[in-house]
């Protein structure tokens, strides 16, 4: 599924993946053309080359302002980061100018204080990198989360409340998560939390916090690249905030799609009522041939039982 944006009249994709969990976002597609009207030349120069429906957006509600990140998804121009106060532009910066090569994969997240989280995949230094930005659009610092030229398919960024920046990647060979504490620095061993050592596919990591020092992490296990075949399947794990797994092992919410030329989507994870974690999974058969999908719900509880529960 994809959430349809237009800008400068032109349709803009924004993939579920590509929105913070924790963030209030506007759905209105007219207040976003509406904002951002006053800025298309400066987007148009600064992404030339890159048509206007290929650009893509994520959106935060910081307290009484709306940060806009405008960006190309792939190796292309740096993003633009937007802050507006009802309709009036705060500021614009380009978060990333400094920083020479290429970047991939840029990702917004915004806390309860109004700093800014932004992490990418760089080329300049190779490796996955984390940069905090006040409410003013000053840069307080940048580090490096890991380091390495094997690209992530895809970043996720939480913003986790009392404890920091945490960052979930991955690759086709391995799932990783980092806890960056607000100041910048590494909160885990610099390696990160292992999710999966094994070989996959894309694979967009989901994240939310279920109590002030827990989190539930979910994936994707591709079983169709194990030996004898396998189901392909979505799993998760609980995590304390000192790094450590709360499950014995990961459990299985429930069957996944097989993909066939399609990207899996990012996970939407909420909060329900009854305190366990709601996940809005899908199966079947998801290729650029064939797309049959169903969707399904799973309530996951603290001590990970779960239930179909739509």
């Amino acid at each position: 599924m994809k959430q349809v944006f237009y800008i400068f009249g032109s349709l803009v994709l924004l993939p579920a993946l590509a929105l913070g969990q924790q963030a209030q976002t506007w759905q209105s597609e007219s207040k976003i053309s509406a904002l951002l009207h006053s800025q298309q030349s400066l987007i148009r120069k600064h992404f030339d080359g890159h048509p206007d429906d290929t650009l893509w957006v994520q959106q935060f509600k910081v307290k009484e302002s709306l940060i806009v990140m405008v960006y190309f998804p792939g190796a292309g121009p740096n993003p633009l980061l937007f802050k507006y106060r009802g309709e009036s532009l705060v500021w614009k910066i380009d978060p990333l100018a400094d920083l020479a090569g290429y970047k991939y994969h840029p990702v917004l997240s915004a806390n309860d204080n109004g700093n800014i989280a932004l992490s990418w995949y760089g080329t300049a230094p190779w490796g996955i990198h984390l940069r905090s930005f006040d409410e003013r659009g000053k840069q307080l610092w940048s580090v490096a989360v890991s380091s390495g030229q094997t690209e992530p398919t895809s970043i996720s960024l939480l913003n986790w409340r009392r404890h920091g920046w945490l960052i979930g990647y991955g690759t086709f060979e391995h799932g990783r998560i980092h806890l960056v504490d607000f100041d910048g620095k590494s909160s885990w061993e610099k390696s990160g939390v292992a999710l999966y050592d094994e070989k996959g596919g894309h694979n967009p990591i989901s994240m939310i916090p279920d109590s002030d020092d827990s989190v539930i992490v979910l994936w994707y296990r591709y079983g169709s690249f194990k030996k004898p075949r396998q189901k392909d399947e979505f799993a998760a794990q609980r995590f304390k905030f000192t790094a450590q797994p709360i499950w014995p092992k990961p459990i299985s919410l429930g069957d996944a799609p097989s993909f066939a030329m399609v990207s899996p989507r990012k996970i939407d994870l909420s909060m329900g009522d009854d305190g366990r974690v709601k996940a809005k999974l899908y199966k079947g058969i998801a290729g650029d041939a064939v797309y049959d999908v169903t969707e399904y719900e799973v309530a996951l509880s603290k001590d990970g039982i779960t239930q179909v529960v739509k």
